[in-house]
């Protein structure tokens, strides 16, 4: 289209991300590619310790109010930041303190800071890029860095591609060949789209791990609008982004969609484009086909509005571009209100955030389906293929494993003999993890180890150490998680004496070394491992506990079974039990706290969301109006809790509004008996945390 730049979007699995840049660098050559460029800014968080350095404050200091405040302040706002959010409002002592660093920082607000390169974006030019910018090298060395940001690069008419690397689609890669070795006749590009088991289970609001709608507002969004087709999808994925959520349009498309409220496209130009989404602005083109169709504006200038709807929002002009559009709109339109000119624009004004168009909406809907049929269909091998590409969407392997074994799928520990690199799956209702997930462990010493095994099984931890050298804190972890739980029935004797252990194994290599193309006369287990057996071992709950801390993933159970007993004796509930109470019964529930967040509203006021995960589900949480300054800080920053409030019906699904939150310490916990407990010396401290959240 004339005067318009085209959107040009290209997915790939984010594994295959250099090899694409290289072949576009090839073909095309290094002197005519290059990454868009983009340019940071001082915000608050980098304001400070910048300006902070400079006047030589304490780092402990800086580190303090840095962490305080909040990633959406800006640098000329930090003192605001002091009565608008509850971490930082009882810290107003040090407004005054802090008063020539925040007044330096507001200086520099919004000043360039550094140059880093765009995510995705890569110009192809037919003539040498340096001859309109200067290209600098990349960190990844693979395509240089164009010195013009991707506004620049529109503005002297360059094209930009954005080649995409999605976590998702490797993921999938990993499960679609998992799927075939049980199923060969599997193909994740014949999903079929019509599934009712997997839109089911996205009404449900049970998408976790699914590209797309896994997150917490997706999932409430699910259980309102109860998308029953793939178009329910593409407006789903449209709607929870910036532009629809400030054009405040969520709750109207749902209404509509369901029939409880009137459609209302506020005036008849509007009809063709507003039409099929119940008069509501949810893709990127609306917003230029609307402001087209009430000005009388050319396509192209009415997507320059568009754009410079974020200036205007960042410069305080907002006011006046409203005012020149309903001007304009009701000169237009003889027809047309006031209250209905600015009513479009409240949706259009919305749109100074980000937002999708139907086209990438609907492709992203393609994967997001379809990742969705594989959960429900191939759990072990889609959250398999997920945990093998972490970090990646908006849950951690942990909670990835525990909706796997909620679906009916085993999860086993790492094994020195059996784990591959990734997660594998055994049989269709099993995951093994794979070393990947052990903490510190490089991609060349998983290859030593899979080369080794290659050749004979590991028979105990002193051939291990034999035929393959790994750094100390490296081999310590593969014993703290379990790995050498099938060679050896204790952990911390083995740790005990590891330098014994490692003292031997050098030997045995030298005396190799010494006589090449022979083997040590003794075979491989004929010398025992050194162990300590006078030192007791580590505790069931100490086991598992290290075993979390190395792989990031418990994989026999969850942590709140090993206090269920103990929380329902006194009241505390699990996550299931609350989802099938009364709305308004007030209940406590103890559980990981997943992603706490606090997103941006159109009215702005500030709520925060957050997800209490324990072993039988995910339930959300929203904390507002006065419980919102004693409970922020406890969610920000506890990683376990205890939350009290009342249980409210959204559509189909169930949440809790948050009146009361502690903190739970997992410590001094242990196993005594069959049924995880916790012990006496703990009972004290659960029992006070319960009474204050009780009050």
């Amino acid at each position: 289209m004339p005067g318009k730049t085209p959107d040009i979007d290209i997915d790939f699995p984010s594994d295959k991300r250099d090899d694409v840049f290289r072949h576009i660098a090839e073909l095309y050559g290094q002197e005519c590619v290059g990454m868009v460029c983009t340019f940071h800014t001082f915000w608050s968080r980098s304001a400070v310790r910048d300006v902070g350095k400079a006047l030589a404050l304490p780092t402990e200091a800086l580190n303090f109010l840095a962490k305080r405040l909040h990633h959406s302040v800006r640098a000329d706002r930090i003192s605001e930041a002091f009565d608008r959010f509850s971490e930082l409002r009882e810290h107003k002592a040090l407004r005054e303190r802090f008063e020539l660093l925040m007044r330096l920082c507001k200086g520099i607000a919004g000043f360039p800071r550094h140059i880093g390169t765009h995510s995705s974006g890569v110009v192809i030019s037919r003539m040498p890029l340096e001859r309109i910018a200067p290209l600098q090298p990349s960190a990844r060395g693979i395509t240089r860095i164009w010195t013009l940001d991707k506004d620049d690069a529109e503005d002297i008419g360059a094209i930009k591609f954005d080649v995409l690397s999605l976590g998702a689609l490797a993921a999938v890669g990993d499960a679609e060949s998992e799927a075939r070795l049980h199923d060969p006749g599997f193909s994740y590009d014949r999903i079929p789209f019509d599934d009712r088991e997997t839109y089911r289970m996205l009404q449900a609001g049970a998408a976790v791990g699914t590209f797309q709608f896994e997150s917490s507002a997706q999932m409430s969004l699910a259980v309102t609008l109860h998308p029953r087709h793939f178009e329910d999808l593409v407006a789903a994925v449209a709607l929870i982004r910036p532009g629809p959520i400030r054009g405040n349009v969520v709750r109207r498309f749902v209404g509509c969609r369901n029939g409880w409220m009137r459609t209302d496209v506020l005036h008849p130009a509007l009809l063709k484009t507003l039409a099929k989404t119940y008069g509501c602005i949810v893709f990127q083109e609306q917003v230029n086909d609307v402001v087209a169709a009430m000005t009388g504006c050319s396509d192209a200038e009415a997507d320059k509005f568009r754009k410079s709807l974020t200036k205007y929002d960042r410069t305080g002009a907002m006011d006046g571009a409203r005012t020149a559009f309903v001007a304009r709109a009701m000169e237009r339109h003889a027809d047309l209100t006031d209250d209905a000119a600015n009513s479009i624009f409240d949706q259009i004004e919305g749109w100074s955030g980000y937002g999708f168009t139907e086209g990438h909406a609907a492709s992203f809907s393609v994967t997001g389906y379809r990742t969705a049929f594989l959960s429900t269909h191939h759990p072990a091998e889609f959250f398999s293929g997920i945990m093998n590409h972490q970090p990646m969407g908006y849950y951690a392997s942990n909670t990835l494993a525990s909706e796997a074994r909620r679906r009916g799928v085993r999860v086993l520990p790492v094994d020195i003999n059996i784990s591959d690199d990734k997660c594998r799956v055994p049989d269709p209702a099993t995951i093994r993890l794979g070393l990947r997930i052990v903490e510190g462990l490089a991609e060349e010493d998983i290859d030593a180890i899979l080369a080794a095994r290659g050749q004979e099984p590991f028979v105990s931890l002193l051939d291990f150490c034999t035929r393959v050298v790994l750094h100390r804190d490296r081999l310590e972890n593969l014993l703290l998680c379990g790995a050498f739980d099938a060679l050896h029935e204790v952990r911390r004797g083995l740790l005990w004496r590891l330098d014994e252990t490692l003292s031997l194994a050098s030997v045995r290599r030298m005396a190799v070394a010494n006589a090449p193309g022979t083997l040590p006369l003794e075979p491989p287990g004929a010398l025992e491992t050194p162990v300590a057996w006078d030192v007791p071992d580590f505790s069931v709950w100490d086991r598992f506990l290290w075993t979390w801390r190395v792989t990031g993933v418990c994989a026999e159970c969850h942590v709140l079974a090993y206090m269920r007993d103990w929380l329902a004796t006194r009241g505390v509930v699990t996550v299931q039990e609350a989802l099938s109470v009364r709305p308004g019964t007030r209940v406590n529930v103890a559980g990981i706290n997943v992603r706490p967040h606090r997103p941006p509203t159109r009215s702005g006021r500030t709520v925060l969301f957050t997800q209490v995960e324990d072993e039988t589900g995910l339930l959300q949480a929203t904390c507002a109006g006065e419980a919102l300054d004693p409970c922020t800080p406890v969610f920000l920053t506890s990683p376990v809790v205890i939350v009290r409030g009342a249980m409210q019906s959204k559509g189909s699904g169930m949440s809790m509004k948050v009146e009361k939150v502690r903190s739970l310490a997992l410590r001094d916990m242990t196993t005594p008996g069959a049924t995880p407990q916790p012990p006496p010396e703990m009972a004290p401290e659960l029992e006070k945390l319960l009474v204050q959240v009780s009050r």
